[in-house]
């Protein structure tokens, strides 16, 4: 009986059971989020801090490790989308019934980081940043707003630079440790700051565009599926030639340099929408500021 119980609970979670961007990519974007959050509105930086009672990189990988316990299996869904394949854009209407997906996680745990505390729920609004923080970062890889029938690329096995791998675990950590190890000596603090001055720096411009939500929204999630989704047609499931990556790929350097430049961004991105998020909501929020032990 034990081990039917196993099998069963390995079987309900099995639907993308890759991490995106594993834990490296998580707290890259926390890191940036955080950084940009102190130096644009440094009162926003507090009340996440207090809130938090912890560093914004150092919970960024908590909804990955709930999401197997019994009380959190819910939430697996509100880490990805599926979508048709090659639609390469995200419809609301036939993506994410009922909420249920990372859209509509992030447009729903925003919501309640005020609403938390007004409803007596203290741990609730702790544990809706906690989800944004994940989330954003969630909607910027490529292969967590992506193709059902492939479970995001899970499905889509073969090698990278000679390492077995499925195509999604390429986009969650391969490129990534690649990137890291070829140009930062294997540091994520370097990388990190490299990121960062770019975003300060040469991509300030573009960093101002990517921070910009329509109409005055303090969440844009929809518009930045569509944007992943996009990317997951153009550069996830297509090598440098515009050939579809099939099942028993076997790709390298050339994959490799195809996609570098696009994880950098969709990085920098996540932290850049992060931190404008974060601002709109503590700067909208009719909460006492700083009571929050």
């Amino acid at each position: 009986m034990r081990n039917l119980a196993i099998v069963l609970i390995l079987a309900l979670a099995s639907a993308h059971s890759a991490l995106a961007w594993g834990d490296t990519g998580h707290q890259i974007i926390a890191s940036i989020a955080s950084s940009l959050l102190q130096a644009n509105c440094s009162d926003c930086a507090t009340d996440v801090t207090n809130i938090l009672d912890d560093t914004m990189e150092d919970v960024a990988t908590w909804a990955d490790q709930v999401r197997e316990q019994a009380s959190w299996k819910w939430t697996a869904p509100l880490h990805y989308v599926d979508t048709p394949d090659w639609a390469c854009t995200f419809n609301s209407d036939q993506d994410c019934a009922d909420d249920m997906c990372v859209v509509g996680a992030l447009n729903n745990f925003t919501q309640q980081i005020n609403t938390g505390l007004s409803a007596g729920s203290i741990d609730w609004q702790l544990d809706s940043l906690k989800f944004v923080i994940h989330f954003v970062g969630d909607c910027h890889q490529p292969l967590h707003v992506a193709f059902a029938s492939d479970r995001g690329g899970n499905d889509i096995t073969g090698t990278f630079e000679g390492d077995d791998y499925n195509l999604h675990a390429v986009w969650d950590n391969a490129i990534i440790e690649k990137r890291m190890s070829d140009d930062f000596n294997g540091d994520q603090d370097q990388y990190t700051a490299w990121l960062l001055g770019e975003v300060q720096g040469d991509w300030a411009a573009q960093a101002a565009k990517w921070a910009q939500c329509a109409n005055g929204d303090v969440i844009c999630a929809e518009d930045w599926a569509s944007e992943t989704a996009a990317l997951a047609c153009s550069h996830a499931y297509k090598d440098q030639d515009g050939n579809v990556i099939q099942d028993g790929f076997d790709l390298g350097d050339d994959y490799y340099n195809f996609n570098s430049g696009i994880v950098d961004q969709q990085l920098a991105k996540a932290g850049v929408r992060l931190a404008a998020s974060l601002q709109r909501v503590f700067q909208s929020s009719k909460l006492p500021k700083n009571t929050i032990a």
